[in-house]
């Protein structure tokens, strides 16, 4: 993915928590969200079909980045026991 669509994304994300810190997400629409986050609607569309893919997108990164992160420390401490 290029640097462009990151940062679409990252817009995206933010302006969607922003709004639900005052809105219920069953109430937010994606033209209040594109307009929270300084995009189109159609730069919108070209990264997500629809909002929930936001949320979808997000928890996914998310997982990725715990699991990695679980991985590290796992070999961190296997390597600490081979070396006890």
């Amino acid at each position: 993915m290029n640097k462009k669509s990151l940062k679409t994304q990252h817009q995206i994300e933010n302006a969607l928590f922003s709004l639900l810190k005052k809105h219920p997400y069953n109430s937010l629409n994606v033209s209040q969200i594109t307009k929270h986050a300084g995009v189109s609607r159609m730069a919108f569309y070209r990264n997500y079909e629809q909002k929930d893919q936001i949320l979808i997108t997000f928890l996914r990164d998310q997982y990725q980045k715990f699991m990695a992160l679980l991985q590290i420390l796992l070999m961190d401490n296997f390597k600490k026991e081979l070396s006890s």
